[in-house]
């Protein structure tokens, strides 16, 4: 079964990095506890053919290697192209104001079990290892966030359940007794946190410009044929513009690093383009290392569409300022001819001078 699992998450996730996390903490636990045992090598052999066998099946292979090596750089000194927010770390105010349930409990569970004097077991601290790494992750990245809480979660369970079952339940009912804490530890979780729910149910309903991209990715799969390259002003634009239009292939998606390791001079040229840095007026010189210009949308990418939202005002006066290179093609009233908005709308496409066929 963990073999399976480590195929799978690396296989379909690029997950090999954190289900490697797992066999390596059951490793340093038992290490710690002072013996290892044949099955805990089992385990770890299963999930490093696990590994293995999704990294040289991945269709990525081998560009995939690279980026798990900039994943690993990426945890230990942090990113070295710049990748949105998510690598950066949390307010401390915000972190402790999210998680103070969490850690309480967390903290109560630790000292509760240094005044019993109960001797944790090989897996507990195992668990222990695992939990405390993915929390030093989380303090350094936001990015580990989805990962800490879960585990934090079972370590407390790991901690408690034993004392709690002892002292209130014969052995027959330990078990019982272990999974009726874990659920009451999370049902407080769940009231503790309900002043905020509001708050996040309306964080997680649709953007309205990913209602806008939408919109416009089902109008751009209309007129574009299957393979025509579409510039994005921004990576995390992808996952949207790719569910809902998916004949097209873009400049930019999942991970700058995909781009940024293999082009670098283009990866070069869309930051500045996107950022509106960019030089209006192509330079009369072709040469390989002339300063970015908008122009390279058409010239270096060879891209048959461009789509630019409301976030990205420098680039988008910018490519209104080449008529002679792009024509907006969206927003437009149907049965209408194509309207010159006064201001940026929160999605815009423009046809480049190729026509949409892509170079």
């Amino acid at each position: 079964g963990a073999g399976l699992t480590a195929f799978a998450a690396t296989h379909l996730y690029s997950g090999g990095l954190f289900i490697a996390a797992v066999p390596c903490s059951l490793v340093a636990g038992h290490l710690l506890s002072g013996r290892i045992g044949r099955d805990v090598l089992r385990v770890l052999g299963a999930v490093a053919a696990g590994i293995l066998l999704g990294l040289l099946t991945s269709p990525y292979f081998p560009a995939n290697l690279s980026f798990l090596a900039r994943e690993a750089m990426n945890m230990v000194v942090g990113p070295i192209v710049h990748a949105g927010s998510e690598w950066q770390p949390y307010s401390t105010w915000y972190f402790l104001e999210t998680s103070a349930p969490l850690l309480a409990v967390w903290g109560l569970a630790i000292v509760s079990n240094l005044r019993s004097g109960r001797k944790l077991s090989p897996d507990s601290v195992s668990l222990f290892v695992l939990q405390a790494g993915f929390f030093a992750l989380t303090c350094k990245s936001r990015h580990f966030i989805e990962y800490w809480p879960a585990f934090a979660l079972i370590h407390i369970g790991d901690l408690l359940g034993p004392a709690i079952a002892a002292r209130l339940a014969p052995e027959g009912w330990r078990l019982r007794v272990r999974m009726a804490v874990l659920i009451f530890l999370l049902a407080g979780g769940a009231i503790l946190a309900f002043p905020r729910m509001k708050k996040i149910r309306e964080e997680i309903q649709p953007r309205q410009p990913d209602v806008e991209v939408a919109r416009a990715m089902k109008a751009l799969k209309a007129v574009s044929k299957p393979g025509d390259l579409v510039f994005l002003d921004d990576w995390d634009v992808f996952p949207v513009a790719f569910y809902y239009n998916h004949h097209n292939y873009y400049t930019m998606g999942l991970d700058p690093i995909y781009t940024s390791r293999p082009y670098p001079d283009l990866h070069r040229r869309w930051v500045a383009i996107s950022e509106g840095r960019a030089a209006v007026q192509d330079p009369g010189d072709a040469a390989m290392k002339r300063p970015p210009a908008v122009g390279d949308i058409v010239s270096r990418f060879g891209a048959g569409y461009v789509m630019v939202l409301a976030d990205h005002p420098g680039m988008y006066s910018q490519i209104r300022a080449r008529t002679d290179l792009f024509q907006m093609i969206y927003p437009v009233r149907s049965g209408e001819r194509r309207v010159v908005l006064a201001s940026q709308p929160e999605v815009a496409v423009f046809t480049t001078q190729s026509g949409g066929k892509s170079q």
